[in-house]
């Protein structure tokens, strides 16, 4: 079905994936695990018997009744700093405690289990419902806030809510959310792509990841005034408060997840090459302690035996009992051999921190994609683990996978831990691109942020009881064909790959960028920014891929077939094998004879689209280009430590303009519109028109004679075609950094990778969102990339460019700034010599 309706491409499937936001659900409602519980551990279902009151005493155990408003035990909490805290100036006159630890996500439910709120992304809105266990939910009241609700927290007394709106940067506060009028009391500036907001217990203070400016950002709820920013690097973003029960806020610790795995401990493009970081931060005073996630040895599929995997794209947090528990995304770049397996490069993981000691615990954490392969079809697998929640007073744990539209249920208190229903079902269904879930009493309700909508599901029956509108389906023909691209992207059901294994989004979070450097046919990749691909009006495109081997987005139907054992959507036939497996039969071969590393109609030659729009479903790649064609890049950083005005002109002095230049701030612009059957490889740069490199350095393109340079040609170390004029030699084949990190140039099968006649310049947008950088992962930081190790790309547009520390830190903190507001800077005239007005003949017969 379609974002709201039927469609053949997904199965006979009520849902399909989409992007990533890690879910909220107050923990009050996500209860902990009191000690003593047996190890079978009560039914989902049950009720908790522990004290909700407020400041209920945490070491009391089971005893006291909450009647129908559940609590978890928090005595395992973290204390963290117990002296009296300073800089609380007002009297929070009454206050009200939270039943628990706080976390935020898309998606949350009050402490009375009585209503319930979605951050609706796509609308810019908060949709209220009135909830009462597994029945349908009852829309009370939308409210407008910013762009791109990402994050919702109600405060414990239930009257106010807190939402942060990631492309403005700010939270909005809603008071009378308990009455009849919920309205927009105050609004305040974070930071840019603020991501999460949790509560402290008192809700006193709300603490606000920013991706953007690796930030945690501490906010008065009374005042809304931000009172400091807690300055933590990487990329903050889920964010998980301790509750120790008491009315003081400053002595909890607030956990925040490292999107990225930044740390490198081996060689990139290797399964165990990093590994991933949460923060323990001290509410106190901001103090900030790492808790490593080791990668994996052995990810546990038996398919893709030996291979293992690191935490990346650290999505969600909970606390529950003694554990954090953080969900995330494992990458496996390594080969399989020589290949790569769909059942190997991706994993669903979660890693269980012990709150006490800090250290992981190696029995509770687990693979899930591992857990799932051991149940019985039909079942789906978690690759992108968007979220977790637990049933009250319990060890079971409920995970949305984006890739498979589903929950995965989970039970902790086996060790190890075992997924699946008791009543044998191995899935919970939802719908269109889960993102989150929060759990009130004994119903869990999931976000779904394509389908724009809430799955209720019954935790006693483990059904889906229905799925409810939260926000309306677009209207306008062209946001809905992006929104229906946008699920295509997200998925990884039907034509897309295997039972929800691999999708786009598992390595284009957001449609950006998972920072993976991944070993390819051709050689060691980075994936890059997919907000890059188009600049701010859709007008100009980029040339794809580190040596500009793809022209279209419909390229990718390669990867779809290949990386992700999928059917793909240039097929002759929509039919779908029914074991699951790819449509052999149903595929328009169009990669050439035998299926050749050289076809006529992908790889720059003819045209991918153009096969596509003579298939059966020729309008899903199309969706999907109309998707990634509205992403906006990352917002820049709005807080540096260098002047980005400043460092503008030392871009400007240096020469970065010679290659970054120009709408997409690279020089690399599609020139020609690509044809069927048409073969611009016949053609020479002189035959095309170009009689001269111009004023491009001769030691960075292969050859300054234009007429033995085709318009698309391959590399010295072999195919498939790239396009000759957009690629620059500066240095970085081969290059491996101080530390040694950088990738081997080697292919899948270990032939030597392309990339020896230079790389497709990369553009600049979302720079500053992570690391490392190059297309082999060599430098591990801007510092590292602007340095003299690597001296040939630093003067590639300047020979004689040496900066001051104050020039390099000025310079940073403007590439870390760049966005689609910032004014460009154009190519210079003679740095591009791609030819214009030109038409790709057709191929001989």
């Amino acid at each position: 079905m379609h974002p709201h309706g039927d469609d053949d491409d997904l199965e006979n499937s009520p849902v399909c994936p989409t992007k990533t936001h890690p879910l909220t659900l107050l923990t009050a409602l996500a209860l902990l695990t009191p000690l003593g519980c047996s190890s079978e551990g009560p039914s989902d279902a049950q009720d908790t018997d522990q004290d909700a009151s407020s400041g209920a005493d945490p070491s009391a155990g089971t005893d006291g009744e909450t009647d129908d408003d559940p609590s978890g035990d928090t005595e395992d909490a973290p204390t963290g700093d117990t002296e009296d805290p300073t800089g609380d100036t007002d009297d929070p006159g009454e206050v009200t405690v939270a039943a628990g630890p706080t976390k935020g996500g898309p998606i949350a439910a009050n402490e009375a289990g009585d209503r319930l709120a979605v951050a609706n992304k796509g609308t810019g809105d908060v949709t209220i419902f009135e909830i009462d266990g597994a029945t349908a939910p009852q829309e009370f009241a939308r409210v407008q806030v910013g762009e791109e609700p990402t994050s919702v927290a109600w405060s414990a007394a239930g009257d106010e809510l807190y939402v942060v709106n990631r492309a403005s940067g700010t939270v909005s506060k809603i008071v009378g959310a308990d009455g009849d009028a919920p309205s927009v009391d105050a609004t305040v500036e974070v930071g840019s792509e603020a991501s999460i907001g949790a509560l402290s217990p008192t809700a006193q203070r709300l603490y606000v990841s920013s991706w953007a400016e690796g930030s945690l950002s501490v906010i008065d709820t009374a005042s809304m005034e931000v009172l400091e920013h807690f300055e933590l690097g990487g990329a903050p973003y889920a964010v998980c408060v301790t509750n120790d029960g008491d009315e003081e806020d400053l002595d909890e610790t607030l956990y925040v997840t490292d999107f990225y795995a930044l740390e490198q401990i081996g060689e990139e493009a290797t399964d165990t090459g990093r590994r991933a970081r949460v923060w323990a931060v001290a509410a106190q005073d901001g103090a900030a302690e790492e808790l490593a996630l080791e990668p994996f040895d052995d990810a546990g599929i038996p398919a893709a035996k030996g291979s293992g995997a690191y935490p990346n794209q650290l999505y969600g947090c909970a606390l529950n009992g003694e554990h954090l528990y953080v969900t995330s995304v494992g990458a496996s770049p390594e080969p399989l051999g020589t290949t790569t397996d769909f059942r190997q490069n991706v994993q669903g993981l979660v890693h269980a921190i012990e709150v006490e000691s800090g250290e992981v615990d190696e029995v509770r954490t687990t693979n899930l994609n591992a857990l799932v392969e051991e149940q019985l079809a039909p079942k789906r697998f978690a690759s992108i683990p968007t979220d977790i929640a637990f049933a009250p007073n319990s060890d079971f744990g409920y995970v949305t996978s984006l890739a498979s539209d589903s929950v995965l249920r989970v039970d902790w208190s086996l060790a190890p831990p075992e997924a699946g229903s008791p009543s044998g079902a191995s899935f919970l269904p939802a719908s269109l691109s889960p993102t989150g879930i929060a759990i009130a009493g004994t119903t869990a309700y999931v976000y779904n942020e394509v389908a724009r909508s809430v799955s209720v599901i019954d935790l006693a029956t483990q059904e889906n009881v229905g799925d409810f509108e939260s926000a309306p389906q677009p209207t306008d023909a062209a946001e809905a064909d992006e929104l229906r691209g946008q699920r295509f992207f997200n998925t990884g059901l039907a034509r897309w790959s295997a039972n929800g294994w691999v999708s786009c989004a598992a390595c284009h979070p957001f449609g950006t960028t998972d920072n993976v450097t991944w070993t390819f046919p051709a050689g060691p990749r980075q994936s890059v920014d997919l907000t890059a691909t188009f600049d701010a009006t859709g007008s100009v495109q980029r040339i794809l891929n580190w040596t500009a081997i793809f022209d279209e987005v419909h390229d990718f139907e390669l990867n779809t077939r290949g990386v992700a054992n999928g059917t793909g959507a240039i097929v002759a036939d929509a039919g779908l094998s029914d074991d699951g497996t790819p449509n052999l039969d149903a595929r328009i071969d169009f990669v050439g004879p035998g299926g050749a590393g050289d076809p006529q109609n992908g790889f720059n030659r003819g045209s991918a689209a153009a096969v596509a729009a003579g298939g059966a479903t020729p309008e899903d790649w199309d969706l999907i280009e109309a998707y990634i064609r509205s992403l906006r890049s990352p917002s820049g950083r709005s807080r540096t430590e260098g002047d980005p005005a400043a460092g503008r002109e030392v871009f400007i002095d240096a020469g970065c303009q010679n290659c970054h230049g120009g709408a997409l701030w690279t020089l690399s612009e599609r020139y020609y519109n690509p044809l069927l059957d048409a073969d611009a490889s016949a053609v020479t740069l002189a035959e095309a028109g170009v009689t001269d490199v111009g004023d491009v350095r001769g030691d960075q393109v292969a050859s300054t004679d234009t007429s033995s340079v085709a318009v698309i040609e391959v590399d010295a170390n072999g195919p498939p075609h790239r396009h000759s004029c957009v690629v620059r030699i500066v240095g970085t084949f081969d290059a491996d950094g101080p530390d040694g990190f950088g990738a081997s140039e080697i292919r899948q099968n270990g032939g030597n990778a392309q990339g020896v006649d230079g790389f497709n310049v990369p553009s600049l947008l979302g720079i500053g969102m992570g690391a490392p950088f190059l297309h082999n992962g060599a430098a591990a930081s801007l510092q590292a990339l602007l340095s003299d190790d690597f001296g040939d790309h630093l003067r590639a547009g300047n020979q004689v460019f040496s900066p001051t520390e104050q020039q390099r830190a000025d310079l940073i903190a403007f590439l870390q700034s760049i966005d689609d507001e910032t004014e460009t800077i154009p190519v210079p005239d003679g740095q591009r010599f791609c030819p214009t007005g030109f038409s790709p003949p057709l191929a001989a017969e």
